[in-house]
């Protein structure tokens, strides 16, 4: 057994024993939402595909954070790392992927809404959502949230890049000019 060091702030969690996975490998998506003091929640189109460095075979080996962590930061170095992968989700099928992040992203606005209010009836975030599926239910799990995330791939150029650069391109017109965003779809409205 591995010793818990107890000295910072953790957060544990239900360990997910049937992941989504990726070509054998365990994967998770990094998805990008906006949310406001208001409680509005904008969750885009687009997300990251990461996926472990080694295969996931029956889960058991928990020492070997190559199956288990999909963290391009820690995976970065490992001769078997896979680049992210950008990919845009579809909004039309109510059961797929895209609503049930919505949901999730939806009830996450609830959440931070007074938190977010304290700080600026202005105060927004954009959040990099880190979420793994359940391969039996096909549920979305919420493993961690980056305010503000990183905004640099693995890649230097590439499509990583140009995913990035278009992220933050349509949330300043979307956001700050206020023009209509194809990809930013609102999730939640403000509260009353």
């Amino acid at each position: 057994t591995t010793e818990m060091v107890w000295d910072r702030d953790m957060i544990l969690q239900q360990y997910l024993e049937y992941p989504r996975l990726w070509h054998g490998r365990k994967a998770q998506y990094r998805c990008y939402a906006i949310l406001k003091a208001g409680g509005e929640a904008w969750l885009y189109r687009g997300r990251m595909l990461q996926v472990c460095a080694k295969p996931y075979g029956d889960g058991l080996s928990f020492q070997d954070h190559r199956v288990h962590v999909t963290n391009v930061a820690t995976n970065i170095d490992d001769p078997f790392f896979t680049p992210e992968m950008p990919e845009m989700m579809e909004i039309a099928d109510p059961g797929g992927d895209f609503n049930k992040i919505a949901r999730l992203v939806a009830d996450l606005a609830n959440a931070a809404a007074p938190f977010l209010f304290a700080a600026s009836t202005h105060h927004f975030e954009l959040c990099g959502i880190d979420i793994l599926f359940d391969s039996m239910t096909n549920n979305p799990w919420l493993i961690e949230i980056n305010c503000p995330p990183n905004n640099a791939g693995s890649m230097p150029q590439g499509s990583v890049e140009h995913f990035h650069s278009t992220l933050y391109r349509e949330l300043l017109s979307a956001f700050v000019r206020e023009l209509p965003s194809p990809n930013w779809i609102q999730v939640r409205s403000a509260i009353s």
